[in-house]
């Protein structure tokens, strides 16, 4: 029985398909999604439950860190072996080395951001802010409208240090302090101290230190934000700090520490 033998060039071809569906499209994707708010195609439900179906299946394959660093590996893998032995041309050569960079600066182009940022002159901390690694699956998970954490907000001790709470999944509740003023990240504690300040502000005073970016039209930002920022804030014992828990409509949820330096404390 006769062998098939396949081209070394088929190798280059697959390599072309499986890296420009997972790591090329996302930013076609994204600059086309930058282009049709501005058009009326937007306005087509069709349109865009199918483009957002395929985004959805892009994206639930790095819905885990692990998930995600394997799939990097394996396309990285495959490419450079096309490079090596898929006798590719001078054009597939160069869409090769331009798939493997998009496969190398995709944690950083599709960073995690905040569902809100601080307003303008106010300051912002971000304690539950996700690595580089993490960033990228938190990102996608605003697409598949999936919230792995809801987060409580305990109260404020002198120091000041913000205590909260994160429960996950079926993992076992998790208490965090975190202490604005310094630059180390938020630490796991065993548990709150028992006295804790409660100082509330209220969801209004909120909403005036934080601004949900990117809204278009411009004009539905202030109804954005008030879905963006759940429930009241609290305030630190010194005055200088709110935090507050934000959240992606139906996705990720952070807790937000702003400086307070305009809200009226009377």
């Amino acid at each position: 029985m006769a062998r098939i033998r396949l081209h070394p060039r088929w190798l280059t071809t697959v390599a072309l398909i499986v890296g420009g569906l997972l790591f090329v499209m996302p930013y076609i994707l994204r600059v086309l999604f930058a282009v049709l708010q501005f058009t009326p195609v937007m306005d087509s439900p069709n349109f865009l439950y199918e483009l957002l179906g395929f985004i959805s299946f892009l994206v639930i394959l790095f819905s885990e860190v692990w998930g995600y660093v394997l799939i990097s590996v394996v396309v990285s893998s495959l490419v450079l072996t096309a490079l090596r032995w898929g006798q590719p041309g001078r054009v597939t050569r160069s869409l090769l080395v331009l798939t493997l960079l998009a496969i190398l600066v995709f944690p950083w182009f599709f960073h995690y951001d905040a569902a809100v940022v601080a307003a303008p002159g106010y300051a912002l901390r971000w304690p539950t802010q996700p690595g580089w690694l993490e960033g990228v699956v938190k990102r996608t998970q605003i697409t598949t409208e999936h919230r792995p954490c809801t987060y409580t907000l305990l109260g404020w001790s002198t120091g000041p240090v913000l205590y909260y709470q994160a429960a996950c999944g079926n993992a076992a509740i998790q208490t965090w302090a975190y202490n604005p003023n310094t630059p180390a990240n938020a630490m796991p504690v065993t548990s709150a101290p028992a006295q804790l300040s409660v100082d509330t502000r209220s969801h209004s005073q909120v909403l005036e230190l934080v601004r949900s970016p990117s809204i278009y039209p411009p004009e539905a930002e202030p109804s954005t934000r008030s879905i963006s920022v759940r429930d009241n804030g609290l305030a630190s014992p010194d005055g200088r700090w709110v935090a507050l828990v934000s959240r992606h409509v139906y996705g990720p949820e952070d807790v937000i520490v702003v400086s307070s330096a305009s809200i009226d404390h009377n």
